[in-house]
């Protein structure tokens, strides 16, 4: 099935497209990139946009960019940028979702961070609730839980890297119910055709946890269930 990439820039399009992606063309999801956005996510300015994904009961996927941040401009090879890039980029968005108000205002709005794999999210979501422990009532005014409370109503969704040798520890850390896969297919770094058989083959994860990788969860992110 496929899935709609929209643009956020014009929001009032953005919610016009979104129903029409949906309902006329039957496609599965709406995915948002961060190529030319002035504001992060969880700007107001785009909540009408999730209030139409959340009411057609889709999920909304996060797929930023490769380059870095805007107006970084130290890169000097393809490597720094690539490296760089795309997880820092995920970082912001993950930050400006959950700082602006998102999750609670959108309780049932499912949201998946794609393509950086999952060793990150441990650290961030300490890195977030540290922060929003000393700051959240003064600055974050719309995020009334730490944003692991969050994390743990499982509509925020993770894809993992199908070696990275970390999933153990995200496992336990946020379980084994928010992770997804992808094949990364056809890009030049992705492991297709193996990504699957490496998942299976590995010993250091559960076969629940296999199984709801490999299936399970991205059934329930797309409401296929």
């Amino acid at each position: 099935k496929g899935i709609a990439l929209l643009p956020f820039q014009d929001p009032v399009a953005a919610v016009k497209e979104t129903n029409r992606a949906i309902t006329k063309l039957g496609l599965a999801a709406i995915a948002v990139a961060t190529q030319g956005m002035k504001k992060h996510f969880g700007s107001q300015i785009f909540w009408p946009i999730y209030e139409e994904i959340q009411r057609l009961n889709v999920p909304l996927c996060v797929h930023n960019r490769r380059e870095g941040p805007a107006g970084e401009k130290r890169f000097d090879s393809f490597i720094f940028m690539h490296t760089i890039g795309r997880p820092v980029e995920t970082f912001i968005q993950f930050a400006g979702l959950m700082y602006g108000g998102v999750a609670e205002r959108f309780p049932k709005l499912r949201v998946a961070f794609l393509e950086c794999g999952v060793g990150w999210v441990p650290y961030w979501i300490e890195r977030t609730d540290e922060e929003w422990e000393k700051r959240g009532k003064v600055e974050a005014p719309l995020c009334k839980q730490k944003p692991s409370d969050y994390i743990k109503q499982g509509n925020w969704f993770f894809a993992t890297e199908p070696e990275e040798e970390t999933l153990p520890y995200v496992i336990e850390r946020i379980g084994d119910d928010k992770i997804l896969f992808a094949s990364d297919y056809p890009h030049w770094d992705g492991m297709f055709p193996h990504v699957v058989s490496t998942i299976r083959g590995r010993k250091d994860i559960s076969e629940q946890a296999k199984a709801k990788v490999l299936g399970e969860n991205a059934k329930r992110f797309y409401g296929w269930q």
